[in-house]
């Protein structure tokens, strides 16, 4: 039993998926297809459901900020119906408003890293969807851990990504209330799941932050700091 995260655009369906534990998602692939041309989609999208035996499906759902589903949403919606009609599988939608633009604008100015987003955005967009249909599914809203002077400290998780091509967890996260949007600060760092201690290790590398940017580029946009 498996998840997929999906971001569907007018010629690309980005597809993420759970681990075995359905606790974290990490990239799986990009499907390309003719413009509009969803039913290619699909067929593909039956593959991957049945190679990988998945039990669940979180469709991403970009609605407008007054919360009226415009072109993008329409299109998500008669998706998620085409699926149920061909497909005997749960399909949850994702609101994933603010995703997209703060792609473009959060890190203005960074040509290069806006160049390496763009190859990965769908991937990337796809696991943010899986990521917040796991934490609901699991209720996992906060995370314990020892801050830089060895105390526990209780943070809002706004997401963990596992990336497949270092084998590491990393989390994005919080210690300010969720209302205080005007000075609220996001940090990152490697997370060790399974570790007794739950110590957040230090980003170091330049490869590994162009990975977490990526992902803060999918979000409200906020203030960035590193751990």
């Amino acid at each position: 039993m498996r998840f997929l995260g999906l971001d569907l655009g007018t010629k690309t369906l980005g597809v993420s998926i759970s681990d075995k534990t359905n606790n974290f998602a990490s990239f799986l692939k990009v499907i390309r297809f003719d413009f509009e041309d969803y039913e290619k989609a699909l067929e593909e999208l039956k593959q991957i459901i049945k190679e990988y035996k998945i039990t669940n499906l979180a469709l991403g759902l970009p609605k407008n900020m007054d919360n009226s589903c415009g072109f993008a949403a329409q299109r998500s919606l008669k998706f998620k119906e085409m699926i149920e009609k061909n497909i005997d599988i749960e399909v949850t939608l994702i609101d994933e408003r603010l995703t997209t633009t703060q792609a473009e604008n959060i890190l203005i100015g960074m040509d290069k890293k806006r160049k390496q987003r763009k190859q990965i955005i769908d991937g990337v967009a796809a696991c943010l969807i899986l990521e917040t249909y796991i934490r609901n599914k699991n209720n996992k809203n906060v995370i314990i851990a020892k801050d830089e002077n060895g105390k526990e400290v209780e943070y809002e998780v706004l997401f963990e990504f596992y990336d497949e091509k270092n084998k590491k967890n990393y989390v994005g996260y919080t210690d300010n209330q969720k209302d205080d949007f005007d000075n609220i600060l996001v940090y990152a760092s490697i997370f060790d799941p399974t570790g007794k201690d739950k110590t957040l290790y230090p980003i170091e590398t330049e490869e590994e932050w162009d990975v977490i940017e990526t992902i803060f580029s999918k979000l409200p946009d906020v203030t960035k700091e590193e751990n």
